[in-house]
C-alpha cells in the first residue's frame, strides 16, 4: 500500500467514524443522554475529528463543503462553541462563534 493509498483509507474510515457517531449523538441528545460518559466521548472524538477534516482542507487535501455547523462545526480552537447538535446554542460562555457560523 502506497502512502496516497494509506491517505485515502485513513481518511474515508474517519469520515466513516465521524459520520456514526454524530449519528449517536443525535439519537443520544433524543433520549435525553447528554450527561453519559459515552456522550462526552463522542462529544470529544468530533472535535477530534473535526480538527483534523479542517486541517485536510486547509492543504487543499479534501474539498470544504460549503455547510453549516451541523453541531460541531469549524471550531475556533481557543474556545469550543457551538456543542449544541440541534445548533441552538451559537456562541460560546466567551461570545465565540464557530467560523462556519460568522
Amino acid at each position: 500500500m502506497d502512502r496516497l493509498e494509506a491517505f485515502e483509507k485513513m481518511l474515508a474510515d474517519i469520515q466513516k467514524q465521524a459520520d456514526y457517531e454524530k449519528e449517536q449523538l443525535k439519537i443520544m441528545k433524543e433520549e435525553g443522554k447528554e450527561k453519559t460518559a459515552t456522550y462526552r466521548q463522542y462529544l470529544g472524538n468530533r472535535i477530534m475529528y473535526r480538527f483534523f477534516l479542517d486541517k485536510y482542507q486547509q492543504y487543499g487535501l479534501i474539498e470544504e463543503k460549503d455547510e453549516k455547523c451541523n453541531g460541531i462545526g469549524s471550531l475556533i480552537w481557543r474556545q469550543v462553541c457551538c456543542l449544541s447538535l440541534d445548533h441552538s446554542d451559537i456562541y460560546d460562555k466567551g461570545g465565540y462563534k464557530c467560523r462556519a457560523c460568522f
